[in-house]
């Protein structure tokens, strides 16, 4: 019986992968995405002596979720250099930051609006806040840009 039992077990599952085969060697459009995916996180930070918090990767300042994939930071910049973490307490995390390092954000808004995702966080690229003052940021991450207003 146990061996009956086997068997058509045995039978079935080989009637299954020969049907899975069959039905991948159908021709497929191939599709190429040529263009960034949005980012899906439901939060951002920042991190660096330009931003509130500092360098304090455990409880760095978290930018405000605007919509689905849109987040602002309206405050106060100081000089310094800054860069996004996607989630708190280890610096080998996944980061959003230039694609240059020191890419300035100043009065004129940012010098280059494209941004990365950086698993990891190599290569270290930050912004640099060049002039001390009070900004909006805007993250786009459907557009994987930012752009930075100084009030």
């Amino acid at each position: 019986m146990k061996k009956n039992i086997f068997n058509i077990l045995s039978l079935g599952a080989l009637l299954m992968v020969m049907t899975a085969l069959t039905s991948c060697s159908d021709e497929k459009d191939i599709v190429v995405i040529e263009d960034n995916l949005p980012i899906k996180t439901n939060v951002l930070y920042m991190v660096g002596d330009a931003t509130p918090a500092g360098w304090n990767i455990d409880a760095p300042t978290e930018l405000q979720r605007t919509s689905t994939y849109v987040f602002t930071y309206t405050g106060h910049l100081n000089t310094g250099e800054l860069k996004c973490p996607l989630s708190t307490g280890d610096w080998g995390c996944t980061y959003i930051m230039p694609v240059e390092n020191g890419c300035i954000i100043n009065s004129g808004g940012v010098a280059d609006p494209a941004f990365n995702v950086v698993p990891g966080g190599n290569p270290d690229n930050k912004w640099r806040v060049e002039e001390e003052g009070d900004y909006t940021l805007t993250f786009d991450l459907q557009r994987w840009t930012l752009t930075a207003v100084k009030k």
